[in-house]
């Protein structure tokens, strides 16, 4: 739930609903409006299993050109580190580490594909001593690099960009005698940009690890539960959800797109407050300019902040608001449509959400219709746009609500 923030005060409360999605079934059968943390009745010994991952994000910023090994790296916990129903570790826990190895592609001439290899050895709660741990890189969040099974960063290859590609036709028509070389240098940097070979994670980055050994906590309480709503309030804002369509609408593609899997309460500026704090961007609306800007990032393989998203319906009417979260690359973002509902709850606003998270772009035939494949556990989507805006400390009021009608979608 939002409520106006009164004078010098930021805190806003916030709903958030959601769909549990089974992975054979792809149905969804509850509403999450809110994430309750269990706490444990006395301080004890806790083991978090190797494999567990941790959503943290870069204080420091860390690249293949000017790291060394040795070089120290600086993160913090972005999401909840849960062993069954108790959380162990918070949002705000500090993470360290160092880089192991690095590998630049400096000129060119010898290598093509960057290489970075960091790992994390220390955390410290933000009310507790620091603790020894060992994880490594798993995923870096929405980027074009990947990670191989040792965690080890690779960095994209040039020539595998549409950048690269273009620039064989256009050198193909420059080149003659002696200078080949120094005019398709000159045509991949100033005519076609070609992006840095090298990788280059700002602060602010995000990325997933995951725990290499198991982890023992000793003398911890897991956090207390968050503030629900009243058995009243939750079986009237039931009543009002129950009646609310589970599914957006492509018109383009003509049939069922997205689920609802979030709700808010408060005002429209209040929404955007929020996610604006959480580091999402709005989207630029689609005309020719923004459709030219597209293709360009895209054929450079680089990232658009503020790329257009489709506007799908929910009762017949398009997103009053989208935001989103990329990095590098415009295969992979976090993305949300918000429509406002015309019912009120106790007198504030109502705003309906689908979140999904596009991983890769393909092509629809015919019309080659460009969209993007979305991850199929949405779930996952929902836990990050939860965490995001639990980490700006403007989401209280946590609750979730029964919605048995969703498995028939």
């Amino acid at each position: 739930m939002l409520r106006a923030p009164q004078e010098g005060e930021r805190r806003v409360r916030c709903g958030v609903p959601l769909f549990d999605r089974r992975a054979a079934g792809a149905t969804w059968e509850k509403l999450l409006l809110s994430v309750l943390l269990s706490a444990s009745p006395s301080a004890a010994q806790w083991e978090i299993p190797a494999g567990t991952p941790f959503e943290v994000r870069l204080s420091t910023p860390i690249g293949s050109f000017h790291a060394r090994p040795g070089t120290p790296v600086a993160a913090l916990l972005i999401a909840p580190v849960s062993v069954g129903e108790r959380t162990l570790l918070v949002p705000g826990t500090s993470v360290s580490g160092r880089v192991t190895r690095v590998r630049r592609v400096g000129l060119g001439l010898v290598r093509e594909t960057a290489v970075l290899e960091l790992e994390f050895n220390e955390l410290a709660p933000p009310d507790g001593a620091p603790v020894r741990f060992a994880a490594r890189v798993a995923e870096v969040d929405n980027a074009r690099e990947r990670v191989n099974a040792k965690g080890r960063i690779q960095g994209s290859r040039t020539t595998s960009h549409l950048s690269y590609r273009t620039s064989r036709y256009l050198t193909a028509l420059l080149l003659c005698g002696v200078e080949a070389q120094a005019i398709k240098w000159i045509t991949r940097s100033v005519v076609v940009h070609v992006p840095d070979p090298e990788i280059y994670l700002p602060a602010g980055a995000e990325m997933k690890l995951e725990l290499t050994a198991p982890l023992s906590l000793e003398g911890i309480e897991p956090p207390a539960a968050q503030p629900a709503l009243g058995v009243d309030e939750r079986a009237d804002l039931s009543r009002l959800v129950k009646g609310f369509p589970l599914r957006t609408y492509d018109r383009g593609a003509r049939g069922l797109s997205d689920p609802i899997n979030l709700v808010f309460v408060g005002s429209a500026s209040q929404v955007e407050a929020a996610f604006a704090a959480g580091g999402w961007a709005g989207a630029d609306p689609i005309t020719l300019r923004t459709a030219v800007k597209a293709v360009c990032a895209l054929a450079a393989g680089q990232g658009y902040r503020e790329l257009p998203i489709s506007p799908l319906l929910w009762r017949g009417a398009p997103p009053a608001m989208a935001w989103q979260k990329g990095f590098n690359t415009l295969a992979k973002r976090h993305h949300i449509r918000l429509w406002q509902a015309p019912e009120c709850w106790n007198g504030r606003d109502l705003w309906v959400a689908a979140a999904t998270r596009d991983v890769r772009i393909r092509f629809f035939r015919p019309g080659l219709r460009v969209t993007h494949r979305i991850e199929e556990d949405i779930d996952q989507e929902r836990s990050k746009v939860l965490s995001d805006l639990r980490l700006t400390g403007m989401v209280t009021g946590i609750d979730f609500l029964e919605r048995p009608e969703a498995a028939a979608e």
